[in-house]
């Protein structure tokens, strides 16, 4: 993911987004930023109302296993520490 702009260069590309109509090359033009930047504020804007989308804390695949399956996974290797995994699935 690119850095993020600082605030008052987002409140300037937010001005010149609603009060210009000018194109994404020229207010890149104008902040000395490229038109792909532009591009992604104007639409997170769009999208959003805001410069840069809210980042979620969870991303990714789901866990396989839950919490209490690993708690007792990490709890029979303390009690079994030379036992293999192959022992561990008959035990679950």
């Amino acid at each position: 993911m690119s850095p993020r702009q600082p605030a008052h260069i987002v409140a300037q590309i937010r001005a010149y987004i609603e009060d210009t109509g000018l194109d994404n090359v020229a207010i890149g033009r104008e902040l000395l930023l490229s038109r792909e930047t532009i591009r992604r504020i104007r639409l997170n804007f769009e999208l959003y109302s805001e410069a840069y989308p809210t980042r979620f804390s969870k991303r990714g695949r789901p866990r396989a296993v839950t919490r209490e399956q690993v708690s007792w996974i990490l709890a029979y290797m303390d009690n079994r520490p030379t036992a293999y995994f192959d022992k561990v699935a008959l035990e679950v």
